[in-house]
């Protein structure tokens, strides 16, 4: 097969953890085209099962978009995509839930964004103790129903460690500063919860869940309460703002 740019797409020698039918969890995205691709069958027979298709986006950039499945691992869609990558740069590895799109619940939001792993699974070390660093859901309801968008869309999302909260402003000037902070951005943002506006010292951005919740597991000697929390791209865009952020 061939992708819309021109390039040679190279295989696998064989595919293994491969659900057939269409009945995987796990699909891998390619890239956008402005139309459907058509897949030649004799490619089709090569990939034991698997198989390209299209889709009509919601939203925004192209109309379609291609993919290639089914999975019934997020681990055999990886090694997919590392082999994908050099011709699909934007190739990333999506999860079909079971509900339909306006059918997630805020809770089926967070559960697949704590699921998301994003990198080889050299990446993370599965440790027992920062998975059990809580990933906190946004009170916000605008902030949810966007989240909620973007997971429908399997589009990336954003994470930040959640340092400190007060009911007074926080002084970046004032802050317990750790040397890890220079890798990151240490700003402050505005959240309600439990129908009270806090101040928040928050650390970010992270592409998943567990790679911030490593990080906050590494913080907590001095943060004792860090938790991870999922933000939109507007707190990214504003934490950037000088007077928004620390730097040391």
């Amino acid at each position: 097969m061939h992708n819309p740019g021109g390039k040679s797409m190279t295989l696998l020698p064989e595919s293994t953890d491969v659900t057939r039918r269409g009945s995987g969890r796990f699909i891998i995205s390619l890239c956008e085209t402005a139309g459907p691709v058509r897949i030649p069958q004799a490619d089709r027979a090569r990939l034991d099962g698997l198989r390209f298709f299209s889709s009509e986006a919601r939203s925004g950039g192209s109309p379609y978009r291609v993919h290639m499945g089914y999975f019934s691992t997020r681990a055999a869609a990886e090694r997919w995509l590392q082999v994908l990558r050099p011709v699909y740069p934007k190739a990333i590895v999506r999860e079909l839930l079971d509900a339909q799109p306006d059918e997630l619940t805020d809770s089926q939001v967070m559960r697949t964004l704590e699921a998301r792993r994003v990198g080889s699974s050299q990446d993370h070390l599965e440790d027992s103790r920062a998975r059990a660093i809580p990933l906190v859901a946004p009170e916000e309801t605008g902030t949810r129903r966007a989240l909620r968008d973007t997971v429908r869309r399997g589009e990336p999302v954003s994470f930040a460690v959640q340092l400190q909260w007060s009911t007074q402003p926080i002084d970046l000037q004032r802050v317990h500063w750790d040397p890890i902070f220079r890798f990151y951005i240490l700003y402050t943002t505005r959240a309600r919860y439990q129908q009270r506006e806090w101040f928040c010292l928050r650390l970010g951005f992270f592409r998943d869940a567990l790679s911030a919740k490593q990080v906050a597991l590494y913080l907590r000697r001095g943060y004792a309460s860090a938790a991870v929390v999922p933000v939109g791209t507007d707190e990214r865009d504003v934490a950037a703002l000088p007077a928004r952020r620390a730097e040391r």
